[in-house]
């Protein structure tokens, strides 16, 4: 049934995607010392970015220059009915620069490294032809190009020297701006097309806000039920019902904060952002650990595992905790101003984001086929003793397993055919369809490992033919029950038993 929603929910965000603008540029940069020209205005309604790859810049022999020309991109923040052409909207938000000390002036501000403006200390001689920026105001994004003085050219954005895709911190109104600084460059026309996208709309937050809330409820539902039989059974307790309850708890906590923090409309406060980000982490990497423990056969066919195995399991777990955080950590701090806010190299950059996300593949697919090796081990060795009961909680988690897996090969070839066939598919859905997939996945977890009075013996119990019943935790200890593990200290360390006749 999850399953089924969830695949709804993608087939509908596929009739909904409008969380992306697309703006046309059609401009013609002549050679000019103090002029800026907006290409765009945009207002976001959440962070996002504005994707530059699309852009073509072309120059003719019909233009030749003295020397290089200089091409200034900005994207910047502007309030909202600004007046884009005005000296002092442009120096209040750190563009160009004013020979007065004591503030702006219209009559000496200069938009561009002029030989004026190097006279009054604004430049060096080296920054000729370009943008002034002010590095104490500017927060936005600059990038710069190098025109060739002689032959025709048709290029785009230099993807070795700078990253196409400008990130947008908070919504509002921005400007994306072209300047042209150098009096006897060249004259360039800029075609092409920019894509602004949002992460998430005012409008999506408003719809899935109710969605988060009512999943707050059944986890704190979740966490209660769960643990009170817990402290009704505690004489009975084992190890593994902590794990879960303490995934739930987690889990608990990072949709709370998802939720309270779209009512209160605090989700650009960054340390929230980043608190919840590493529990969103935790709770991830403790779920892939338990996922494991359970199916081999932990509080089920074994009581303990060997240390070594889990500390395996952990080590596999802390990996992947940190690899996500450190990748959601360098989303956020995209490649900053080495001078004067203007994006460089992202080659470095781009090194780390790709040996943290080799190192949280390969962890991951480690532990997934661990997994998927373990329930099936456990499957066949329950098959041939016979543990019909047993076998059936760990048949109901393969197919839980299954559902989970099939649902992320849809989400997977959704997101192919966006890319292949440009299908405007909202992605932005896909954080509440994996929610609610994972809500399903851990109830069933938390209602097949439900604490019970038998818990602690159920690893040692083995089943007698023709024993039949509903509760796959109920298992008699009486006189006629057949027989039962009874387990010697040191084979309680190995999680091993002997079976001893009554």
């Amino acid at each position: 049934i999850s399953l089924f929603i969830a695949s709804l929910l993608l087939v509908i965000s596929y009739c909904n995607a409008d969380n992306h603008t697309i703006e046309e540029i059609d401009l013609f940069l002549e050679p000019a010392k103090e002029i800026i020209v907006v290409g765009a205005v945009v207002n976001m309604q959440s962070p996002g970015m504005v994707d530059l790859s699309q852009l073509e810049f072309t120059v003719t022999e019909e233009s030749i220059a003295v020397e290089n020309s200089m091409v200034d991109i900005i994207l910047v923040g502007a309030e909202e009915n600004q007046d884009y052409t005005s000296p002092k909207s442009w120096f209040d938000v750190g563009v160009g620069k004013s020979i007065d000390s004591k503030g702006f002036n219209e009559d000496t501000w200069h938009a561009c490294c002029t030989d004026e403006a190097h006279e009054g200390g604004l430049c060096e001689h080296g920054d000729l032809g370009r943008l002034l920026i002010d590095p104490n105001k500017f927060l936005g994004r600059r990038i710069d190009m190098a025109i060739p003085p002689l032959g025709d050219y048709t290029f785009g954005i230099d993807l070795n020297f700078y990253d196409p895709l400008l990130i947008i911190e908070k919504r509002g109104n921005y400007i994306l701006a072209f300047s042209n600084c150098h009096e006897t460059g060249r004259a360039v026309s800029v075609n092409g097309t920019t894509e602004w996208i949002s992460y998430i709309t005012d409008e999506e937050i408003e719809q899935t806000t109710p969605f988060f809330a009512l999943l707050t409820v059944i986890y704190l539902g979740l966490l209660s039920w769960f643990g009170y039989l817990m402290m009704k059974h505690s004489a009975s307790r084992i190890r593994v019902e902590e794990w879960i309850w303490f995934t739930i708890l987690l889990t608990f906590i990072d949709t709370a904060i998802l939720t309270i923090t779209a009512y209160t409309e605090s989700r650009h406060i960054m340390w929230l952002t980043v608190v919840s980000m590493f529990i969103s982490s935790s709770r991830t990497a403790i779920t892939r650990c338990l996922l494991l423990f359970l199916v081999m056969g932990w509080g089920v066919t074994r009581a303990h595992l060997e240390k070594k195995t889990m500390m395996s399991v952990v080590a596999l777990g802390v990996t992947v905790l940190a690899t996500e955080f450190m990748q959601g950590l360098q989303d956020m701090e995209r490649p900053e101003a080495v001078e004067e806010n203007t994006l460089d190299g992202p080659e470095n950059n781009d090194e780390d984001n790709s040996l943290v996300a080799l190192i949280l593949s390969v962890a991951q697919a480690v532990l997934w086929l661990w997994t998927l090796y373990s329930i099936i081990s456990t499957i066949q060795e329950l098959k041939e003793d016979g543990q019909l009961r047993k076998l059936k909680r760990f048949q109901y988690l393969l197919i839980i397993m299954i559902l989970s897996i099939t649902f992320n090969l849809i989400v997977t070839a959704f997101v192919i055919l966006q890319l292949v066939a440009d299908l405007a598919v909202d992605l932005a859905i896909l954080p509440e369809i994996d929610a609610l997939v994972f809500c399903v996945t851990l109830s069933a977890i938390a209602w097949l490992w439900k604490p019970n009075s038998n818990a602690r013996e159920y690893a040692y119990v083995l089943e007698l033919a023709g024993e039949d019943d509903d509760d796959l935790n109920d298992l008699e200890l009486t006189e006629n029950s057949g027989a039962i593990m009874t387990p010697t200290s040191e084979e309680v360390d190995d999680g091993k038993a002997v079976i001893t006749k009554i």
